[in-house]
């Protein structure tokens, strides 16, 4: 990364890369001096339960959100980049919850927020995730706030029963149809698809406002 941004990314006097294995680092005099230092930060990708684990609380922790502050630019990529919303999924389960996962159970321990952490003013109703596509992120980011809002899905009817548990990201819409056709009630029979459209945006919805 370090060469990266010094040889190809270039416009810069000189970059510093900074690991950490401990919690203990995060309060080291030397590297809380680099940052406060530091004109731009970037954090690269990994596992975002070590970036709590060895941040969220410590010097660093404060030296990066006055960082901010003061108008300087932070980034980051992957595991960088999901901790830098105001609530960010921290990965504290051990793994990383799948959307099946955390559409069953939006309540669950296992989806693990966690807040009062990076503190960007642009950032702070946003969570964060990333690789949608590449590893099917979706339906997790709707269970993520769906947990922040406490919302329990008010299923009305078999249709909705049916097709909440489909929901986990690895459905088309056309397989969505075709698995909860049985279940649609007789006065929308002639419409499956628009039934089954009317469902998931209650879904949306659902998650979206308060409780």
């Amino acid at each position: 990364m370090q060469k990266e941004l010094y040889t190809e990314v270039g416009g810069v006097a000189s970059v510093q890369t900074l690991v950490f294995h401990s919690r203990e680092a995060a309060s080291d005099p030397k590297v809380l001096d680099i940052v406060r230092h530091a004109d731009g930060i970037f954090i690269a990708g990994g596992d975002q339960a070590n970036y709590v684990n060895f941040w969220r609380g410590t010097p660093l922790n404060v030296a990066l959100n006055q960082h901010v502050e003061h108008g300087k630019p932070i980034g980051g990529t992957s595991a960088g980049l999901a901790i830098l919303g105001a609530y960010a999924y921290g990965a504290m389960d051990g793994g990383s919850i799948t959307s099946k996962e955390a559409m069953r159970d939006p309540l669950g321990k296992a989806v693990t927020l966690v807040g009062d952490f990076m503190h960007l003013p642009n950032m702070q109703h946003v969570v964060t995730d990333t690789h949608f596509h590449k590893r099917d992120r979706l339906g997790r980011l709707i269970a993520f706030v769906a947990n922040l809002r406490h919302v329990g899905v008010r299923l009305a009817d078999d249709c909705a029963r049916a097709l909440l548990p489909l929901c986990d990201g690895t459905r088309s819409i056309d397989a969505l149809v075709m698995a909860a056709s049985s279940a649609v009630p007789a006065t929308e029979a002639s419409d499956v698809r628009a039934a089954v459209e009317k469902r998931l945006a209650q879904f949306a919805s659902a998650a979206l406002l308060e409780a």
